[in-house]
C-alpha cells in the first residue's frame, strides 16, 4: 500500500505543495514542518530519531554480517 500523505489535499489545492529543489533533496517532510509547525512537531521530534537509531542499527547489523561473509570466503 503506497504512502499518500498529503496528496490529495495538494491535488485539491487545500496545501501547498513542496518546492521542487525540496522535493529533489528529499525535504519535503521539513517543508511540510514549515508550513504546520505545531501539528507536526511532536511528530517528527518522536518518530524521526527513532527512525534514524533503526536505521543505523540495521546498516551496521548489515555490514557486519556482510565482512563475517567475505571473510569466510
Amino acid at each position: 500500500m503506497p504512502g499518500l500523505g498529503v496528496a490529495f489535499n495538494v491535488l485539491t489545492g487545500q496545501v501547498r505543495e513542496t518546492p521542487r529543489w525540496m522535493q529533489t533533496v528529499s525535504l519535503e517532510w521539513f517543508f511540510r514542518l514549515l508550513m504546520k509547525p505545531r501539528r507536526l512537531w511532536r511528530r517528527y521530534a518522536k518518530h524521526n530519531p527513532r527512525f534514524m537509531g533503526l536505521f543505523l542499527l540495521h546498516l551496521a547489523k548489515t555490514r557486519f554480517l556482510n565482512r563475517e561473509v567475505k571473510a569466510r570466503g
